[in-house]
């Protein structure tokens, strides 16, 4: 099946937030292989601005401070901090093609994204009895788009809010927050996972490749969708964007506590260790240390706390999956406390 075929590569990028649930290595990896080896922007290329930007502020490691709070943190997170978040609503913003369901594509071998995804934070916080919401984007809808909806969620919240974005969701709030520095008077902080602020080499291919593109394309309009939103997820279109906004990044990050999570999955000898394997080890193969989908060095926010995490995949910190383990709620718990320490 012809779409089948163009989404082991297009719709990869739907692993932003999908968790594809194959048994083993997509039947088309040698073509991205080549896609590599033949594109013209070289994946190892430092992924920063070209251009100087006005403001240069490098990220602040502080994943010896989460690793700290990781390890206690169910003792750590205890009835003070509970009341402290409890003061806040906590919007959770998924990532692209988060409000897809596949089946409509008669993709039986695909989960709808919506499905588990921040499912275990969302009990949590319920469980606490702290108010949050899990944003209904149109999430493969544009930057642009999307940040409007997270604003008018700001706006409407009868509390101040804490933001949790899983990738392009992290785009998405960057965009809000840049657009109208009137929200961060509401916005005591902002969490991003695996968000890819400098862009991701899959996009960056595709976008370079006028057939994958094109098919792309033609799926996303379907979906109801734009062309911007996979365009705003490659690496010349993210480069760009953060040079251009360089300073007014840096006004966000000296408002409020900002961290960046950022991750990485090494090979597993002989073991097919994540869903996101094939795309991992391609860009391994080029010297791209990543989640599955997300460089390492794209995922750090300049200005923002840099926390660097290896062993997990792009979509493990927000739902399940049958190759990592990950305590989520654990996990969030020691995010928040790093956030609530700063």
């Amino acid at each position: 099946m012809k779409l089948h075929r163009t989404l082991a590569v297009t719709l990869a990028l739907a692993s932003f937030s999908l968790n594809a649930h194959s048994a083993g290595p997509a039947s088309n990896g040698a073509s991205l292989n080549q896609l590599l080896a033949e594109a013209p922007a070289a994946p190892q290329a430092a992924l920063i601005p070209a251009q100087p930007a006005p403001v240069t502020i490098s990220s602040r490691e502080v994943t010896g401070v989460y690793q700290n709070f990781f390890q206690s943190a169910d003792a750590q997170f205890d009835a003070a901090a509970a009341d402290r978040l409890r003061a806040y609503t906590v919007l959770l913003v998924p990532g692209f093609l988060s409000d897809v369901n596949p089946s409509q594509f008669h993709l039986s071998f695909l989960s709808p994204v919506s499905d588990g995804y921040f499912e275990d934070q969302m009990k949590w916080l319920k469980e606490l009895g702290v108010e949050h919401q899990r944003l209904v984007l149109q999430s493969e809808s544009s930057v642009q788009t999307n940040a409007a909806v997270i604003s008018a969620a700001i706006k409407a919240s009868d509390k101040p809010v804490l933001i949790i974005g899983h990738s392009k969701g992290g785009l998405d709030t960057l965009e809000a927050l840049r657009a109208d520095k009137t929200l961060l008077a509401k916005v005591r902080g902002v969490i991003t996972l695996q968000s890819p602020f400098y862009g991701s080499p899959v996009a960056e291919y595709v976008n370079s490749h006028s057939i994958l593109s094109d098919q792309a394309i033609k799926l996303l309009l379907k979906m109801g969708g734009t062309k911007e939103s996979m365009v705003n997820l490659s690496e010349t279109d993210r480069k760009k964007y953060m040079a251009d906004n360089a300073a007014g990044i840096a006004e966000i990050t000296a408002a409020i506590p900002v961290i960046s999570v950022a991750t990485f999955k090494n090979p597993v000898h002989h073991q097919w260790d994540t869903n996101l394997k094939f795309f991992r080890d391609a860009m391994l193969d080029h010297g791209i240390v990543n989640d599955g989908l997300v460089p390492v060095d794209s995922a750090a926010l300049p200005g923002a706390d840099l926390v660097k995490l290896e062993g997990l995949d792009h979509s493990v910190t927000v739902r399940v999956s049958k190759n990592i383990p990950l305590d989520r709620t654990k996990f969030t718990k020691a995010l928040l406390l790093t956030l609530f320490s700063k």
